[in-house]
């Protein structure tokens, strides 16, 4: 199994970063890659693409950054062109 990338944050550039998201930890076989990401304006949310066995389509999930908790819903199939180019 490799090591796939995970997403971190920090307070300030010399901070200690602080794993956001670690697709390593959401299977059991690495199949999950982190594929887009995008951080609401006020900070509050990080909405994220993932997807699974190399696939095109994305599973969106959305955590709420300061508990890092999923939120409950969730957007399947959708395509990763779509995804990264809708603004609003």
């Amino acid at each position: 199994m490799c090591t796939i990338c995970a997403l971190y944050s920090q307070d300030t550039l010399d901070g200690k970063g602080d794993a956001l998201v670690d697709p390593n930890t959401l299977s059991d076989d690495g199949t999950i890659a982190l594929s887009l990401c995008d951080v609401s304006e006020n900070a509050e949310f990080l909405a994220v693409g993932l997807s699974s066995s190399g696939s095109d389509w994305l599973n969106i999930k959305v955590m709420q950054v300061a508990d890092k908790s999923w939120q409950p819903d969730s957007l399947s199939w959708v395509g990763a062109f779509f995804a990264s180019s809708y603004s609003e």
